[in-house]
């Protein structure tokens, strides 16, 4: 498990990039050259020609995706406070400075489409490292928190001004938490939706509408964080039965520490046998499971196979 950390702490690291795009550059089109399209002024970004990119970023994946998503972002800075909480705050803190935060109070969103609608994670991520580090050092950074509260606090209300529209505070529209896909099939809206564990078979949304049953480690992460809160209030004596149909009962920290252990056991040798077993992450991949010049390098992916664990999506 200690070889499997240190290499997900090498990777994070690797990720970092440094990511130019300023935005006037771009509608202005370079001067010694043709100038751009007039439809260009009007088209992707137009409206962020405050947007001036020049700095160090955590990317989604230096290989496959080398800009930055913040979203993604916000959840790579809970590892990475682990080895580096400096850079973490300092890349929470980035995002709500001037030439980033839009003058309504919006968080530039991914590369091609800055305006597109994500959920604030960026002021539970500035807590959780604020936590992270005060465990670590023995000393809360307070002063990082008093930075980003207020602009945090703007990119929130103008999130919630678009996600609660009839003012009765229930959240709804859009994706529904689903990051990419709906629960309807075109304008059909389907009954509980059809469980798949990897890649979807329906082509929406650019072919990328896989939420429907592979596992993805920044919910299952939330989930666990929420687990152990409700654990804090319920106690011991509150439990559920896990796994279902099993009648094995167990309270909520336990639960919690359950889904853990399932997530790690993605990256492990199986147990019956440590020298030659296979690791869940590789599926049926035989270079990654049997060549010993391959078998110890673990690849860190975007999303795993909801029954078997095999890593798919971006692989770095």
């Amino acid at each position: 498990m200690r070889n499997v950390q240190r290499q997900a702490f090498a990777g994070m690291l690797w990720t970092k990039q440094f990511f130019y795009y300023v935005v006037q550059d771009w509608l202005n089109g370079d001067p010694a050259g043709l100038p751009p399209p007039d439809n260009r002024k009007r088209g992707r970004n137009h409206e962020w020609i405050h947007l001036f990119n020049e700095d160090i970023i955590s990317m989604p994946d230096k290989w496959e995706y080398p800009w930055f998503a913040a979203w993604d972002l916000a959840f790579h800075t809970i590892p990475l406070a682990l080895i580096d909480p400096d850079f973490s705050k300092k890349q929470l803190y980035l995002f709500t400075r001037e030439w980033y935060q839009h003058l309504n109070g919006q968080i530039p969103a991914y590369e091609w489409n800055f305006g597109d609608v994500n959920p604030p994670v960026q002021a539970w991520a500035a807590w959780r490292v604020y936590k992270i580090e005060e465990k670590m050092y023995g000393h809360a950074d307070r002063a990082f928190l008093e930075e980003v509260f207020q602009k945090l606090s703007l990119y929130f209300t103008w999130w919630v001004n678009r996600k609660d529209l009839d003012g009765n505070n229930l959240f709804g529209g859009g994706f529904l938490g689903l990051d990419n896909i709906r629960t309807e099939d075109g304008s059909i809206i389907q009954p509980e939706v059809e469980y798949e564990p990897a890649e979807s078979r329906f082509g929406l949304f650019g072919g990328n509408s896989n939420w429907r049953g592979p596992v993805w480690f920044p919910v299952n992460f939330l989930i666990i964080e929420s687990l152990q809160k409700f654990h804090r209030y319920l106690g011991d004596d509150f439990t559920v039965e896990c796994p279902t149909g099993s009648g094995h009962m167990m309270n909520l920290w336990e639960v919690a520490t359950e889904i853990s252990q399932r997530l790690i056991k993605i990256f492990l040798r199986k147990e019956e046998n440590l020298n030659q077993g296979y690791r869940p992450v590789y599926g049926d991949l035989q270079k990654f499971q049997t060549d010993p010049n391959w078998s110890k390098f673990i690849l860190f992916h975007e999303y795993f196979h909801g029954d078997i664990g095999a890593g798919i999506g971006a692989s770095r």
